[in-house]
């Protein structure tokens, strides 16, 4: 607009001394004064010019020079350290070691596991290695004694803005990290076959690479039941191909895992680490009751919004998986302010042993939805009463139909079915709903 401004004031200007000094004629025909008066105007607006034009010369200068401050800032990148990219990560592994694992996670299950799960924070850590040489570390997670074996549990790459969960260890499949940053699957399916293989971090495939194999198969060859190939001899869907791998004989086998360097894990514990985030509320609630139950074995947590008001509670049972039932059981309830509670104990809770208290299907069974209110559900085998446990006014309650019936479950229009345990004599079937203003369930029959 001031660039226009000033043509345009350029153009007048020339106009005008062109008038002043048209011809002698003109001149001489003025008076002295009206000569002075014309060319008085014209120096002051030579000095308008001027300052007209030193402004604009400024203002440009300063456009110029804005624009070379954001464009420098705009090519600036930005450099995260190995913790920034990992946060999300990191912060669960705390929170979860913390609080208690509830296997939703995409985690090795090692973790679930009472015997090879880290008790504390200071029990497990991880650590950042650049295994693909790229400038972009891998972040390696494991307990601490399985670091000093240089095993691993979970790891993990990043590729642009994305983190990459590349592996697990199990039970029967282990990784290990190598001296020379490849990581080893020690695995086996039984005494008749195993396999060794190295892989490498490609992390443009998103994935660990295959580079060689070693076999044991003695289903292949009884005789001699040793194979090594490389990633020609290997396929994810049909796993190695023994007619595509070289017979090796025993020594020639034990040599390649003699010349394998497996290194131990340095670990940053987690008990030294900075969680970026705070501590969500499920996680608060778990690691309140752990420490209420101290030495109980926690066998499982319930967290939901149990009274539909828009904060989370929690129950948790402890007890001993006995193979069927679950001996010395205790229900504990858990508020949304981390308050624990007592409110049940049972000398056993049958059909809840053999591991299933701990499956993630239990919640199917024990979780009972209304629709407007939920409540944890125990009991209805071998005969015991189910016990229902809800939530009413911000204190834990059962409702009245609890411990009436062996058999109490929701069917299908939003109603529920009662009845015995067994058929014969005081046989029966009630059907009920539930009133969600006063929190009880309604006979109907």
């Amino acid at each position: 607009m001031k660039r226009n401004i000033i043509i345009l004031l350029i153009s007048i200007g020339i106009a005008v001394i062109s008038g002043c000094g048209n011809t002698e004629k003109s001149v001489e025909e003025k008076s002295v004064q009206e000569v002075t008066k014309n060319s008085t105007e014209s120096e002051l607006y030579i000095d308008a010019m001027k300052e007209i034009l030193s402004e604009a010369e400024t203002e440009n200068t300063e456009i110029v020079q804005e624009t070379e401050i954001m464009a420098d800032t705009e090519e600036t990148e930005v450099v995260y350290t190995d913790e920034e990219i990992y946060k999300d990560i990191l912060d669960m592994y705390y929170y979860k070691i913390a609080g208690g694992w509830d296997k939703t996670e995409d985690v090795s299950y090692l973790w679930h596991w009472a015997y090879t799960s880290a008790k504390t924070l200071a029990d497990a850590g991880y650590t950042f290695i650049d295994l693909d040489g790229n400038g972009v570390s891998e972040l390696l997670v494991t307990p601490v004694p399985e670091a000093g074996m240089g095993m691993l549990y979970d790891l993990y790459t990043c590729v642009g803005d994305e983190v990459i969960h590349l592996v697990s260890s199990g039970e029967r499949s282990m990784y290990y990290l190598c001296e020379d940053k490849t990581v080893y699957l020690e695995s086996s399916s039984g005494a008749n076959l195993s396999t060794q293989e190295t892989y490498v971090v490609k992390p443009e495939e998103k994935a660990l690479a295959l580079k060689e194999i070693l076999v044991y198969d003695s289903n292949a060859d009884a005789d001699n039941p040793w194979f090594f190939g490389d990633a020609s001899c290997y396929n994810k869907e049909n796993s190695y191909d023994t007619s595509k791998m070289k017979q090796l004989t025993e020594e020639e086998a034990l040599e390649i895992n003699k010349n394998r360097e497996i290194t131990s894990i340095s670990l940053n514990v987690f008990s030294n680490y900075t969680p970026q985030e705070e501590m969500p509320l499920d996680i608060a609630l778990k690691k309140a009751l752990n420490e209420v139950a101290g030495e109980e074995n926690v066998l499982n947590y319930f967290s939901e919004d149990f009274d539909a008001d828009g904060t989370v509670e929690m129950f948790g049972i402890t007890g001993t998986d006995s193979g069927w039932d679950i001996d010395n059981a205790k229900i504990y309830y858990v508020s949304s302010d981390c308050q624990v509670t007592c409110i049940a104990n049972f000398a056993y809770l049958a059909g809840y042993g053999g591991g299933y208290i701990r499956s993630a299907e239990i919640r199917n069974s024990v979780i009972m939805d209304t629709g407007s209110a939920k409540f944890l559900t125990f009991g209805g085998m071998a005969g015991q009463e189910t016990y229902l446990y809800g939530i009413k006014d911000g204190k834990v309650y059962q409702p009245e139909v609890s411990g009436q019936h062996s058999n109490f479950y929701k069917i299908e229009n939003d109603m529920y079915f009662a009845q015995p345990h067994e058929g014969g004599e005081g046989y029966y079937e009630y059907t009920y709903m539930f009133d969600a203003e006063n929190g009880e369930f309604v006979r109907l029959n």
